[in-house]
């Protein structure tokens, strides 16, 4: 993002917020958005956050515009010392 701050959510700053439904909601809320913001190909973007001992599991479900099945993304988003 050096030259395009606008660009992606922003994140980073929610890391260090209270663990709980309000901000979890945003978060998923800013992900969504940001989605269908930079994906025009993408439709139905929804995410599902689980807590883990010290770390988030994302997983993010869509669909591409123009085919019937649906698409799966996982990832782990832990804090990095």
């Amino acid at each position: 993002r050096p030259f395009k701050p606008s660009f992606g959510s922003n994140l980073r700053n929610r890391l260090f917020e209270p663990n709980d439904f309000q901000n979890r909601s945003l978060i998923k809320k800013d992900i969504v958005s940001e989605i269908n913001a930079l994906e025009p190909r993408v439709s139905n973007v929804s995410v599902v956050m689980r807590q883990l001992e010290n770390e988030v599991s994302l997983t993010i479900e869509y669909a591409i515009k123009g085919q019937a099945d649906y698409n799966s993304v996982e990832f782990l988003v832990s804090r990095v010392r």
